[in-house]
Protein backbone atom coordinates (compact mmCIF):
# COMPACT_ATOMS: atom_id res chain seq x y z
CA UNK A 1 0.00 0.00 0.00
CA UNK A 2 1.19 3.50 -0.83
CA UNK A 3 2.08 5.88 1.97
CA UNK A 4 -0.71 8.07 3.34
CA UNK A 5 -0.02 11.61 2.13
CA UNK A 6 -0.37 14.18 4.90
CA UNK A 7 -0.98 17.92 4.93
CA UNK A 8 -0.43 19.75 8.22
CA UNK A 9 -2.25 22.88 9.37
CA UNK A 10 -0.32 24.79 12.05
CA UNK A 11 3.30 25.68 12.77
CA UNK A 12 3.27 25.45 16.57
CA UNK A 13 2.68 21.93 17.80
CA UNK A 14 1.99 21.11 14.15
CA UNK A 15 5.69 21.55 13.45
CA UNK A 16 7.13 20.27 16.72
CA UNK A 17 4.92 17.19 17.14
CA UNK A 18 2.79 16.35 14.11
CA UNK A 19 5.43 16.97 11.44
CA UNK A 20 8.16 15.06 13.28
CA UNK A 21 5.83 12.24 14.26
CA UNK A 22 4.56 11.64 10.73
CA UNK A 23 8.12 11.74 9.36
CA UNK A 24 9.16 9.07 11.86
CA UNK A 25 6.37 6.73 10.74
CA UNK A 26 6.94 4.57 7.67
CA UNK A 27 3.25 4.52 6.66
CA UNK A 28 2.91 8.30 6.31
CA UNK A 29 4.47 10.96 4.11
CA UNK A 30 4.24 14.69 4.86
CA UNK A 31 3.50 16.52 1.60
CA UNK A 32 2.98 20.07 2.78
CA UNK A 33 2.09 22.53 5.51
CA UNK A 34 0.04 25.69 6.04
CA UNK A 35 0.54 28.30 8.74
CA UNK A 36 -0.59 31.87 9.44
CA UNK A 37 2.99 32.94 10.18
CA UNK A 38 4.30 33.09 6.62
CA UNK A 39 7.95 33.56 7.59
CA UNK A 40 7.87 30.59 9.93
CA UNK A 41 6.06 28.29 7.51
CA UNK A 42 8.47 29.16 4.69
CA UNK A 43 11.42 28.13 6.87
CA UNK A 44 9.74 24.86 7.86
CA UNK A 45 8.81 24.01 4.28
CA UNK A 46 12.32 24.73 3.06
CA UNK A 47 13.98 22.78 5.89
CA UNK A 48 11.90 19.64 5.38
CA UNK A 49 11.51 20.00 1.61
CA UNK A 50 7.72 20.02 1.68
CA UNK A 51 5.16 22.23 -0.02
CA UNK A 52 4.17 25.57 1.49
CA UNK A 53 0.42 25.98 0.95
CA UNK A 54 -0.77 29.58 0.86
CA UNK A 55 -4.27 28.93 2.27
CA UNK A 56 -6.11 26.31 4.32
CA UNK A 57 -8.45 25.70 1.38
CA UNK A 58 -5.52 25.11 -0.98
CA UNK A 59 -4.06 22.46 1.33
CA UNK A 60 -7.34 20.68 2.08
CA UNK A 61 -8.56 20.66 -1.52
CA UNK A 62 -5.24 19.43 -2.91
CA UNK A 63 -5.45 16.04 -4.67
CA UNK A 64 -1.94 15.40 -3.30
CA UNK A 65 -3.34 15.19 0.27
CA UNK A 66 -5.07 12.09 1.71
CA UNK A 67 -5.12 13.08 5.39
CA UNK A 68 -5.30 16.51 7.01
CA UNK A 69 -3.56 16.89 10.35
CA UNK A 70 -5.14 19.88 12.08
CA UNK A 71 -2.94 21.52 14.70
CA UNK A 72 -4.33 25.04 14.56
CA UNK A 73 -5.74 26.87 17.59
CA UNK A 74 -9.00 25.35 18.92
CA UNK A 75 -11.37 28.02 17.59
CA UNK A 76 -10.49 26.94 14.02
CA UNK A 77 -10.84 23.18 14.54
CA UNK A 78 -14.51 22.82 13.65
CA UNK A 79 -14.42 24.97 10.52
CA UNK A 80 -11.25 23.36 9.17
CA UNK A 81 -12.40 19.79 9.89
CA UNK A 82 -15.79 20.44 8.22
CA UNK A 83 -13.96 21.77 5.16
CA UNK A 84 -11.81 18.63 5.11
CA UNK A 85 -14.96 16.49 5.16
CA UNK A 86 -16.31 18.29 2.09
CA UNK A 87 -13.25 17.07 0.19
CA UNK A 88 -13.55 13.58 1.74
CA UNK A 89 -10.27 13.91 3.61
CA UNK A 90 -9.34 11.82 6.60
CA UNK A 91 -8.52 13.93 9.67
CA UNK A 92 -6.29 13.75 12.71
CA UNK A 93 -7.32 16.62 14.96
CA UNK A 94 -5.39 18.19 17.81
CA UNK A 95 -7.16 18.37 21.17
CA UNK A 96 -9.48 19.82 22.29
CA UNK A 97 -11.74 18.55 19.54
CA UNK A 98 -13.78 21.77 19.26
CA UNK A 99 -14.86 24.83 21.22
CA UNK A 100 -18.01 23.21 22.61
CA UNK A 101 -20.10 20.05 22.63
CA UNK A 102 -22.45 21.35 19.94
CA UNK A 103 -19.59 21.66 17.45
CA UNK A 104 -18.09 18.34 18.51
CA UNK A 105 -21.38 16.48 18.08
CA UNK A 106 -22.00 18.01 14.64
CA UNK A 107 -18.47 17.15 13.51
CA UNK A 108 -18.71 13.57 14.74
CA UNK A 109 -22.04 13.14 12.94
CA UNK A 110 -20.60 14.43 9.65
CA UNK A 111 -17.58 12.12 9.72
CA UNK A 112 -19.65 9.10 10.76
CA UNK A 113 -22.18 9.68 7.97
CA UNK A 114 -19.45 9.98 5.34
CA UNK A 115 -17.37 7.13 6.77
CA UNK A 116 -14.25 9.29 7.03
CA UNK A 117 -11.38 8.06 9.20
CA UNK A 118 -10.72 10.34 12.18
CA UNK A 119 -8.81 10.60 15.45
CA UNK A 120 -8.03 13.16 18.14
CA UNK A 121 -4.46 13.67 19.29
CA UNK A 122 -4.62 12.15 22.74
CA UNK A 123 -1.22 10.56 22.42
CA UNK A 124 -0.60 10.24 26.15
CA UNK A 125 -2.91 7.23 26.46
CA UNK A 126 -0.09 5.44 24.61
CA UNK A 127 2.59 6.39 27.15
CA UNK A 128 4.36 3.18 28.24
CA UNK A 129 3.56 3.90 31.90
CA UNK A 130 -0.17 4.00 31.13
CA UNK A 131 -0.15 0.98 28.83
CA UNK A 132 1.55 -1.01 31.60
CA UNK A 133 -0.94 0.27 34.18
CA UNK A 134 -3.82 -0.92 32.01
CA UNK A 135 -2.32 -4.42 31.99
CA UNK A 136 -1.72 -4.43 35.75
CA UNK A 137 -5.39 -3.63 36.34
CA UNK A 138 -6.48 -6.25 33.83
CA UNK A 139 -4.26 -8.93 35.40
CA UNK A 140 -5.28 -7.91 38.94
CA UNK A 141 -1.62 -7.71 39.98
CA UNK A 142 -2.14 -5.14 42.74
CA UNK A 143 -5.69 -5.99 43.73
CA UNK A 144 -8.70 -3.75 43.24
CA UNK A 145 -8.34 -0.10 42.28
CA UNK A 146 -9.47 2.18 45.10
CA UNK A 147 -8.77 5.73 43.93
CA UNK A 148 -6.84 7.88 41.45
CA UNK A 149 -5.05 11.17 42.15
CA UNK A 150 -3.67 13.34 39.35
CA UNK A 151 -1.52 16.38 40.09
CA UNK A 152 -0.07 18.58 37.37
CA UNK A 153 1.53 21.80 38.58
CA UNK A 154 3.25 23.99 35.99
CA UNK A 155 5.13 27.27 36.37
CA UNK A 156 4.79 29.04 33.02
CA UNK A 157 2.04 31.40 34.22
CA UNK A 158 3.26 31.97 37.80
CA UNK A 159 4.88 35.32 37.01
CA UNK A 160 2.83 37.60 34.69
CA UNK A 161 5.94 39.56 33.74
CA UNK A 162 8.68 36.93 33.44
CA UNK A 163 6.44 33.97 32.56
CA UNK A 164 4.86 32.96 29.28
CA UNK A 165 3.76 36.01 27.28
CA UNK A 166 0.21 36.90 26.31
CA UNK A 167 -0.97 35.15 23.12
CA UNK A 168 -3.97 33.08 21.96
CA UNK A 169 -3.48 30.58 24.80
CA UNK A 170 -4.39 33.35 27.25
CA UNK A 171 -7.76 33.94 25.54
CA UNK A 172 -10.88 31.94 26.34
CA UNK A 173 -12.45 32.90 23.00
CA UNK A 174 -9.55 31.26 21.15
CA UNK A 175 -9.77 28.02 23.13
CA UNK A 176 -6.91 28.78 25.49
CA UNK A 177 -6.45 27.67 29.09
CA UNK A 178 -5.45 24.59 31.05
CA UNK A 179 -8.88 22.94 31.03
CA UNK A 180 -8.89 22.54 27.25
CA UNK A 181 -5.18 21.79 26.92
CA UNK A 182 -4.43 19.63 29.97
CA UNK A 183 -7.66 18.38 31.56
CA UNK A 184 -8.71 16.95 28.19
CA UNK A 185 -5.69 14.60 28.33
CA UNK A 186 -6.51 13.49 31.88
CA UNK A 187 -10.15 12.75 31.03
CA UNK A 188 -8.97 10.74 28.04
CA UNK A 189 -6.58 8.81 30.30
CA UNK A 190 -9.41 7.88 32.69
CA UNK A 191 -11.63 6.83 29.79
CA UNK A 192 -8.84 4.70 28.33
CA UNK A 193 -8.19 2.91 31.62
CA UNK A 194 -11.73 2.56 32.97
CA UNK A 195 -14.14 3.17 30.07
CA UNK A 196 -17.10 5.33 31.10
CA UNK A 197 -16.58 8.10 33.67
CA UNK A 198 -18.84 10.65 35.35
CA UNK A 199 -18.04 14.20 36.41
CA UNK A 200 -19.05 14.67 40.05
CA UNK A 201 -17.84 18.24 40.47
CA UNK A 202 -15.36 20.63 38.95
CA UNK A 203 -14.09 24.19 38.84
CA UNK A 204 -12.05 26.13 36.28
CA UNK A 205 -10.73 29.52 37.36
CA UNK A 206 -8.11 32.20 36.69
CA UNK A 207 -5.62 33.09 39.43
CA UNK A 208 -3.47 35.50 37.42
CA UNK A 209 -5.81 37.86 35.59
CA UNK A 210 -3.36 39.80 33.46
CA UNK A 211 -0.27 39.25 31.31
CA UNK A 212 2.18 41.15 29.10
CA UNK A 213 2.68 40.51 25.40
CA UNK A 214 6.08 40.47 23.65
CA UNK A 215 5.88 44.25 23.18
CA UNK A 216 5.32 44.94 26.86
CA UNK A 217 1.62 45.75 26.56
CA UNK A 218 -0.60 44.56 29.40
CA UNK A 219 -3.63 42.39 28.61
CA UNK A 220 -6.44 40.80 30.56
CA UNK A 221 -6.18 37.02 30.68
CA UNK A 222 -9.59 35.46 30.06
CA UNK A 223 -8.53 31.81 29.86
CA UNK A 224 -8.43 29.66 33.00
CA UNK A 225 -5.03 28.89 34.52
CA UNK A 226 -6.27 26.38 37.12
CA UNK A 227 -8.85 23.60 37.20
CA UNK A 228 -9.97 21.09 39.80
CA UNK A 229 -12.21 18.15 39.07
CA UNK A 230 -13.48 14.94 40.59
CA UNK A 231 -14.59 12.12 38.32
CA UNK A 232 -16.15 8.80 39.15
CA UNK A 233 -15.03 5.66 37.34
CA UNK A 234 -15.88 2.00 37.83
CA UNK A 235 -13.82 -1.18 37.84
CA UNK A 236 -15.57 -4.52 38.41
CA UNK A 237 -18.65 -2.53 39.49
CA UNK A 238 -16.66 -0.79 42.23
CA UNK A 239 -16.87 3.02 42.26
CA UNK A 240 -13.45 4.70 41.98
CA UNK A 241 -13.08 8.40 42.84
CA UNK A 242 -10.60 10.20 40.57
CA UNK A 243 -9.28 13.56 41.74
CA UNK A 244 -7.57 15.94 39.30
CA UNK A 245 -5.69 19.12 40.22
CA UNK A 246 -4.09 21.16 37.41
CA UNK A 247 -2.37 24.53 37.73
CA UNK A 248 -0.15 26.71 35.53
CA UNK A 249 0.61 29.26 38.27
CA UNK A 250 2.71 27.32 40.78
CA UNK A 251 6.31 28.00 41.81
CA UNK A 252 7.36 24.34 41.50
CA UNK A 253 6.59 21.72 38.88
CA UNK A 254 4.77 18.55 39.89
CA UNK A 255 3.71 15.88 37.41
CA UNK A 256 2.29 12.88 39.25
CA UNK A 257 -0.42 10.27 38.86
CA UNK A 258 -1.04 8.09 41.88
CA UNK A 259 -3.26 5.02 41.55
CA UNK A 260 -4.15 3.44 44.87
CA UNK A 261 -4.85 -0.32 44.95
CA UNK A 262 -5.88 -2.65 47.74
CA UNK A 263 -2.47 -4.28 47.37
CA UNK A 264 -0.25 -1.25 46.84
CA UNK A 265 0.30 1.87 44.75
CA UNK A 266 1.27 2.63 41.16
CA UNK A 267 2.91 6.04 40.65
CA UNK A 268 3.52 7.65 37.26
CA UNK A 269 6.15 10.40 37.13
CA UNK A 270 6.53 10.67 33.34
CA UNK A 271 5.59 8.72 30.20
CA UNK A 272 8.34 6.21 30.93
CA UNK A 273 9.01 6.61 34.66
CA UNK A 274 7.05 4.75 37.35
CA UNK A 275 7.37 3.28 40.82
CA UNK A 276 5.26 0.45 42.22
CA UNK A 277 4.72 -0.09 45.95
CA UNK A 278 3.36 -3.13 47.78
CA UNK A 279 0.67 -3.14 50.48
CA UNK A 280 3.30 -2.18 53.10
CA UNK A 281 4.25 0.85 50.97
CA UNK A 282 7.64 -0.62 50.11
CA UNK A 283 8.89 0.09 46.59
CA UNK A 284 9.10 -3.18 44.67
CA UNK A 285 10.04 -1.98 41.18
CA UNK A 286 10.54 1.09 39.01
CA UNK A 287 10.86 -0.73 35.71
CA UNK A 288 8.41 -0.96 32.84
CA UNK A 289 8.69 -4.19 30.84
CA UNK A 290 10.35 -3.75 27.48
CA UNK A 291 7.28 -4.81 25.52
CA UNK A 292 5.49 -1.67 26.71
CA UNK A 293 8.43 0.58 25.97
CA UNK A 294 8.57 -0.48 22.34
CA UNK A 295 10.79 1.37 19.92
CA UNK A 296 11.77 4.91 20.89
CA UNK A 297 12.13 6.97 17.74
CA UNK A 298 13.03 10.10 19.66
CA UNK A 299 14.30 11.31 23.04
CA UNK A 300 11.03 13.25 23.25
CA UNK A 301 8.68 10.86 25.07
CA UNK A 302 5.56 12.66 23.91
CA UNK A 303 6.74 12.33 20.31
CA UNK A 304 7.19 8.58 20.82
CA UNK A 305 3.62 8.37 22.12
CA UNK A 306 2.41 10.33 19.07
CA UNK A 307 4.10 7.76 16.81
CA UNK A 308 2.32 5.01 18.78
CA UNK A 309 -0.95 6.86 18.18
CA UNK A 310 -0.22 6.70 14.44
CA UNK A 311 0.54 2.98 14.79
CA UNK A 312 -2.88 2.42 16.32
CA UNK A 313 -4.62 4.73 13.86
CA UNK A 314 -3.20 2.74 10.96
CA UNK A 315 -3.89 -0.61 12.62
CA UNK A 316 -7.53 0.24 13.34
CA UNK A 317 -8.50 1.80 10.03
CA UNK A 318 -6.29 -0.11 7.57
CA UNK A 319 -5.64 -3.48 9.20
CA UNK A 320 -8.93 -4.11 11.01
CA UNK A 321 -7.15 -3.88 14.36
CA UNK A 322 -8.65 -3.27 17.77
CA UNK A 323 -9.80 0.30 18.45
CA UNK A 324 -7.48 2.05 20.88
CA UNK A 325 -7.44 5.58 19.49
CA UNK A 326 -9.64 8.46 20.62
CA UNK A 327 -12.03 9.12 17.75
CA UNK A 328 -14.59 11.88 17.26
CA UNK A 329 -17.34 9.98 19.08
CA UNK A 330 -15.09 9.82 22.15
CA UNK A 331 -14.25 13.48 21.65
CA UNK A 332 -17.90 14.46 22.03
CA UNK A 333 -17.92 12.91 25.52
CA UNK A 334 -14.70 14.67 26.52
CA UNK A 335 -16.00 17.97 25.12
CA UNK A 336 -19.15 17.68 27.21
CA UNK A 337 -17.06 17.44 30.38
CA UNK A 338 -14.87 20.38 29.29
CA UNK A 339 -17.98 22.50 28.68
CA UNK A 340 -19.24 21.73 32.17
CA UNK A 341 -15.92 22.78 33.71
CA UNK A 342 -15.51 25.96 31.63
CA UNK A 343 -19.03 27.12 32.49
CA UNK A 344 -18.54 26.46 36.23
Amino acid sequence: MKKIRVGIIGTGIGATMHLHGFKLHHKFEVVGIYGRNKTKVEKIAKKYKIKNYSTVHQLISSPEIDLVSIASIPKFHFKQAVLASKFNKRVILEKPMCMNEREAFALSKIFKKKGLFNAIVHEHRFDPAKEYLKNIIKQDKLGEVRSVEIYKDMTYWHDPILGRKFYWYSCKADGGGVTFSHLSHQIDFLMYIFGKVKLKWGLAFTECGWRYDVNGKRHKQTADDNCWACFEAKNNNKVIPCLINISATRVKKIDLININFSGGRYKIFSPQKIKIFNSKDKAITNKIPQKYLGKNDSKNYSLNSFVRLLDNYYSFYYQNGRKKITDFSDGVIIQKFLDQLISS
